[in-house]
């Protein structure tokens, strides 16, 4: 179906999203923390599509975390861009990273076929990174642009308004 955009609060799809696997952490006993940026504007989403991105990013951190480690979640703008990070312990295990660089939802629990996550990126202009750091082993990026976003409303606001006749 064709994606559905609109004004939507990414904080509260985080909320949400960290609600529905609370269970699970607890579950797994990983301690999830988290700090949402202030003042993030409302973005042009398809909800249903982009909770389902955000909860594979936790499900896949949650699968890859061992019991008694911790995840991370963040939200905060950047200059013109909206960032979302999601960060997990994991095993370490040279190279396992970059062999998942192409399939970041490839857990049997957390699957998401490639060509959604793909369509949901292009249709939000969204950059998707897998990564790791020293103190995270497993860490997902995703990245909205608010320049085009707000272009994106400004075309919907045009579309929803009577166009006068001359």
């Amino acid at each position: 179906p064709e994606p559905v955009l609109e004004p939507e609060d990414l904080n509260e799809i985080l909320k949400g999203c960290l609600d529905l696997v609370e269970m699970e952490a607890k579950a797994s006993n990983v301690r999830i923390s988290h700090r949402l940026g202030r003042s993030l504007p409302t973005l042009l989403l398809d909800l249903q599509l982009f909770r389902q991105i955000v909860l594979n990013m936790l499900r896949t951190g949650l699968e890859q975390a061992p019991p008694g480690s911790r995840m991370r979640v963040e939200s905060k703008r950047r200059g013109e861009m909206v960032e979302v990070f999601v960060a997990a312990d994991r095993r370490r295990e040279p190279g396992a990273t970059l062999e998942e660089l192409w399939a970041p939802f490839g857990s049997n629990r957390a699957r998401l076929a490639a060509s959604a996550v793909e369509r949901v990126l292009r249709e939000h202009q969204g950059v998707l990174r897998v990564s790791a750091t020293r103190d995270w082993p497993l860490v997902f990026s995703l990245t909205l642009p608010l320049a085009r976003n707000q272009n994106r409303r400004k075309g919907l606001d045009d579309r929803r308004r009577p166009r006068k006749s001359a």
